[in-house]
């Protein structure tokens, strides 16, 4: 089953999970954003989304441009790659966005 096909109840039970509501940041202040992102958002809103693909492309890859470089590249990027984790549990298929630190 690919990674969009799992609604979260179906993960809580099939992985032993549990949710929380614990804060984990108590304070989080507004940070500055270059002009730079806020017209890549404006163009993206006038050139509207024929899909959930281009939707994410034209969103949320410019507010993570923006956050690697506001936190000096300490994590990347990157999207749409397959990232078949465990077959045999439905953890399977392209992911959105998949992060991680690189200092």
């Amino acid at each position: 089953m690919a990674y969009s096909k799992f609604k979260l109840k179906d993960i809580l039970t099939q992985f032993n999970l549990t949710l929380s509501s614990e804060v984990f940041f108590e304070e989080i202040k507004p940070l500055e954003y270059s002009d730079w992102l806020k017209i890549s958002l404006e163009r993206a809103q006038k050139q509207g989304y024929s899909s959930e693909k281009e939707r994410s492309e034209r969103l949320i890859h410019p507010v993570l441009a923006e956050l690697q470089d506001i936190n000096n590249y300490t994590f990347s990027f990157y999207s749409g790659r397959n990232l078949d984790i465990e077959p045999l549990q439905g953890l399977v298929g392209e992911c959105d966005y998949c992060l991680w630190a690189t200092q």
